[in-house]
């Protein structure tokens, strides 16, 4: 099953560069726990503090029995946290334009 999930969250001011860096950066094991899990594409958009995440996720590519490190993700939310002034929320849908629509 093929999932989108579209994401909002606000930065502090003075937490711009650090979460630039951050994802500059960012771990092999989260890296690694993303693509395992399915995940076949993940960005991050910014217009001043407002970041968007686009994420799609095929979970019939997610290796079954695999193991996430827990370890890894407990670290990168205790690194990236604090950068919020309102944490990440899924965004509601509300239209849609599909090329096979008829014009009304």
């Amino acid at each position: 099953m093929k999932t989108k999930r579209i994401m909002l969250a606000t930065l502090h001011p003075e937490s711009i560069q650090r979460y630039q860096d951050l994802h500059d950066a960012l771990p092999a094991a989260n890296r690694r726990n993303m693509l395992e899990g399915g995940y076949q594409s993940l960005t991050i958009h910014r217009l001043g503090l407002t970041l968007v995440m686009i994420l799609e996720i095929d979970e019939g590519r997610a290796l079954p029995n695999r193991g996430v490190d827990l370890d890894a993700e407990q670290r990168w939310h205790d690194l990236t946290a604090p950068c919020f002034a309102v944490p990440w929320q899924d965004m509601t849908l509300i239209y849609t334009l599909m090329p096979q629509q008829e014009d009304r």
